[in-house]
């Protein structure tokens, strides 16, 4: 079953701890943040509605590569720990299926102007939502365009 692809939001807040070696070119990462998703599938013998809100917890490295004073680019990975609540998935024929992640990973390509405003693009790595069911698999794949503004 294939369920619709659409835009969902998600807010978080990225805290990051420049490594003071190697012209400080890596960095530690940790973006908390929420995510809400809601979405119906069907196939030839069932139809489905997705609920599914997270609490994720992405942690991981970033490296830089600087152009001049004002611009750099840059890419990261992390792990992704995954808290999800009052989630289900509810067929027409089950009653709804609990879901449960594990961890899943991540990785980004973004860019920094004037070390104050930034954009990135990150891609995730498939995620099972259903990870208590023996005979159940989904492949959750999240796709981000995010924008960055530095208070601090």
């Amino acid at each position: 079953m294939k369920f619709e692809t659409s835009p969902c939001f998600q807010f978080g807040i990225e805290t990051e701890f420049i490594l003071p070696f190697n012209k400080n070119k890596w960095a530690i990462i940790a973006e908390p943040g929420f995510l809400y998703y809601e979405g119906e599938g069907s196939s030839q013998s069932a139809n489905a509605e997705l609920n599914y809100h997270s609490f994720e917890l992405p942690v991981g490295l970033r490296h830089y590569f600087f152009f001049g004073e004002n611009s750099s680019v840059f890419i990261n990975g992390s792990a992704v720990f995954n808290y999800a609540f009052n989630s289900d998935i509810i067929y027409n024929t089950y009653e709804g299926l609990e879901i449960n992640t594990n961890l899943s990973a991540a990785f980004g390509l973004g860019y920094k102007f004037k070390n104050r405003f930034s954009m990135e693009f990150r891609a995730g790595i498939m995620r099972n939502l259903l990870v208590n069911y023996y005979f159940w698999y989904t492949d959750y794949n999240c796709y981000s365009f995010i924008f960055g503004y530095k208070i601090l």
